[in-house]
């Protein structure tokens, strides 16, 4: 038997696996290739397998640990929203314009939809070959770079007889790679011969040899694949954004199905939620269950700094008073009142550098100096002043990255010596 006896021999099943490991095998080698001058550690399959296993590199474990951390405090901004319709909302606005896109895609390509024109005889008149192809079709503009098939036909209605070449309207689908294609193709339509025409009833010199339903205008015109790209960049973030939202609402489920409702406050231009005070006390209690839930998953450094984020997140949220106060700052060597609410705007009452006036009788007085140092090993620093009139009762520089809350500890032990007891400035 000679090997090509041998190969005839072989069942049906052999040829099939070998239709899947050569091209398998090929690829290999070419990734080995594309590969070859990279250390072995780096090379994405020997990555995937050190993440499947566990056995990270040192490197891997610090990146890992920095986008768990990265990942938590993701999730508590986002609990900010918890309890409220804003997620819910968000989604449904982003799925209303997806399928909004689709229906006026859809009015868009119901020209071209022909499956509904009436049905006649036509002859046809001539056929060719061009290399372009300039009709109105479903992707506009003229076509080139290919073999078109040309033909003209004629159908007659109503006793009037019309003429076109344009006889689809999708030019990719007549658009071959060589001229044999295009001739092979025109075997169905030989000159003078009869065929079926499908003319516009409202428009009877309109006229078509290949019908398109919607689906199929939809797929030939390409809209499909901006679908795509609307679907992949704007669908997942609203989409997660409420499922991290839902998480931290189970982890309190005798409130999971509370709604604060968000209005817009003319007086500050911003939104605010009704009965904040309530509403931030909720949404403290589930960050906290949810940190403690999840603590195994996320590992105790992640947990702490999510945990002292969770803390400065409550702390900006603290009122001044009973309602607004004025403050005066100095803001760029500028002297200006201000109206602050809480001490999360009382903290950004400037951009850059400033001093924040804690009593009416400003140098006299209490008063904090803030000053942005800028990055020290990677983190952004500030350096806080804390003044009783000429009198310096603290200088303290503050990775804000890391330790943020204390900035705020800081401004509320300093507005707490400038009230009396009996009357604590915070909410």
């Amino acid at each position: 038997m000679d090997f090509w006896e041998f190969i005839d021999s072989l069942p049906p099943f052999v040829f099939d696996i070998l239709e899947l490991i050569i091209p398998l095998g090929i690829l290999t080698a070419l990734l080995f290739w594309m590969f070859r001058d990279i250390p072995p550690e780096a090379r994405p399959w020997n990555f995937f397998k050190r993440r499947i296993t566990g056995n990270l590199t040192e490197g891997e474990i610090e990146k890992k640990k920095a986008d768990e951390n990265e990942k938590v405090w993701l999730k508590m901004m986002a609990s900010n929203f918890a309890f409220t319709n804003v997620p819910r909302i968000l989604l449904g606005v982003v799925f209303a314009l997806f399928v909004l896109s689709f229906a006026v895609i859809f009015i868009l390509i119901s020209p071209m939809v022909t499956d509904d024109w009436t049905p006649t005889d036509a002859t046809v008149v001539a056929t060719g070959i061009s290399d372009h192809w300039c009709h109105d079709n479903l992707e506009g503009g003229c076509h080139y770079d290919g073999y078109f098939p040309r033909v003209i036909f004629s159908w007659e209605v109503d006793g009037q007889t019309y003429h076109s070449d344009r006889y689809t309207f999708d030019a990719n689908s007549v658009n071959f790679s060589s001229r044999a294609q295009a001739e092979a193709w025109l075997e169905d339509y030989p000159a003078y011969s009869n065929t079926t025409a499908y003319f516009d009833p409202d428009q009877p010199s309109e006229a078509v040899l290949i019908t398109h339903n919607h689906i199929e205008a939809y797929g030939a015109s390409g809209h499909w694949f901006g679908q795509i790209i609307f679907s992949i960049m704007c669908l997942p973030l609203p989409i997660m954004f409420l499922y991290t939202v839902r998480q931290f609402e189970k982890a309190l489920p005798e409130h999971r199905g509370k709604r604060f409702k968000m209005t817009f406050n003319s007086a500050n231009q911003g939104w605010e939620v009704d009965n904040a005070d309530e509403h931030a006390e909720l949404v403290s209690m589930a960050r906290s269950a949810y940190l403690k839930k999840n603590y195994e998953k996320y590992g105790e450094e992640a947990v702490e700094a999510a945990s002292q984020m969770a803390h400065a997140m409550d702390m900006e949220r603290m009122s001044v008073g009973d309602g607004p106060k004025i403050f005066t700052i100095i803001n760029d060597g500028v002297e200006e009142q201000v109206t602050i609410r809480s001490l999360r705007e009382l903290f950004n009452s400037f951009p850059d550098d400033g001093t924040i006036f804690l009593e009416d009788s400003k140098e006299k007085g209490r008063y904090v100096d803030i000053k942005f140092i800028g990055e020290i090993d990677g983190d952004d620093h500030l350096q806080i002043k804390e003044f009783n009139g000429d009198e310096l009762v603290l200088d303290e520089t503050i990775n804000v990255e890391k330790n943020y809350a204390r900035a705020l500890e800081i401004m509320v032990a300093a507005l707490e010596k400038t009230t009396a007891e009996d009357d604590q400035w915070w909410g």
